[in-house]
């Protein structure tokens, strides 16, 4: 309940908006914001699946107010060129959540349907953590935001000492949302928390106001030689690149170096695109050592039910014949 308290709260919800919900129902996000929607008094627009053009007719037939979406569903809404055909004032509150959205995205969202964008940080076993608005987002790119009412957040090192400002460590939250353990696996259990503060194993940096960045998964960061390479950063920047549809980061064998920065691709149709030019393109805007080193070409990439790229997928054929995968 306190779950559904803060949300109704915190983007304003009530008994007179229509929520749609494209996601699956086995996952949290999009199941709390249905159930919340009746909960409130509200009406809940139901669907089978997500497809763009759709998206846009339920809108201006059933006045949605507000809709929870995965950076996938986003992406796919603001490369439809015809979607403006439909009538989308009635949405006031677009929520992103289950992976970072790209800046690029968000920047076309936000001139597509105004700034009414959300995006949040959290989990089945943390519920929301922070959220960040539309207008915070203009002065903080890559940023997921504060956190929200009655929930910390510290970055550990190693050794659980906080970081200073600005350095990235492994993201522990505790608050109110935060379940009891995970069902029949103590060890599990006991491994994601320090005491009372629990991690997802997500790598982030605070900054001096409090805004929490991610970088990375912790078990899916690149090390090459002796440094720490985070792929968020590295993707955010090959979105950014025009005739990019899509972009993935893995790390692939290296002699050298142990692993190498290798970026998977998605152009869009009809677009010609070079491994250099993405090179040299990343190479201006990142540290030399987080610039790609390799490029692969891909038609699509593998994605789970709710849009998370599956970078093990990605990254087997590499590593199939490696005595290790680190």
């Amino acid at each position: 309940m306190v779950g559904y308290l803060y949300k109704a709260l915190d983007y304003r919800l009530g008994r007179r908006d229509v929520n749609l919900d494209p996601g699956p129902f086995w996952h949290s996000a999009p199941r709390d914001f249905a159930t919340l929607a009746i909960y409130l008094g509200g009406t809940c627009v139901v669907i089978r699946g997500f497809e763009a053009r759709e998206f846009f007719a339920l809108v201006e037939r059933h006045k949605v107010t507000n809709a929870f979406m995965v950076p996938t569903m986003f992406q796919l809404l603001t490369a439809l060129e015809d979607g403006g055909r439909h009538d989308a004032s009635s949405l006031r509150v677009l929520i992103s959540g289950g992976s970072p959205l790209p800046s690029a995205v968000k920047d076309r969202v936000v001139a597509r349907f105004g700034p009414i964008l959300n995006e949040f940080y959290g989990a089945t076993e943390t519920r929301i953590v922070t959220n960040i608005t539309a207008a915070e987002l203009a002065g903080r790119k890559r940023s997921v935001g504060r956190p929200i009412r009655d929930v910390e957040i510290r970055i550990l090192d190693e050794a659980g000492r906080d970081v200073s400002v600005g350095a990235v460590g492994e993201v522990h939250v505790r608050g109110p949302g935060l379940f009891s353990g995970y069902y029949k696996d103590p060890e599990r259990t006991r491994k994601s928390h320090r005491g009372e503060w629990f991690s997802l194993g997500d790598m982030g940096r605070l900054d001096e106001d409090g805004y929490l960045y991610l970088v990375d998964r912790k078990q899916v960061m690149i090390i090459s030689g002796v440094v720490q390479i985070y792929l968020n950063d590295i993707e955010d920047v090959l979105l950014g690149f025009p005739g990019v549809k899509e972009a993935a980061v893995i790390g692939t064998p290296d002699r050298t170096w142990g692993e190498l920065v290798t970026a998977v691709v998605v152009p869009v149709a009809g677009a010609t695109v070079s491994p250099q030019a993405l090179i040299d393109f990343c190479g201006s805007r990142l540290p030399g050592y987080m610039k790609p080193r390799r490029v692969v070409f891909a038609d699509s990439l593998p994605r789970s039910p709710v849009g998370k790229i599956l970078r093990r997928e990605l990254r087997e054929p590499y590593w199939r014949a490696q005595e290790a995968n680190i």
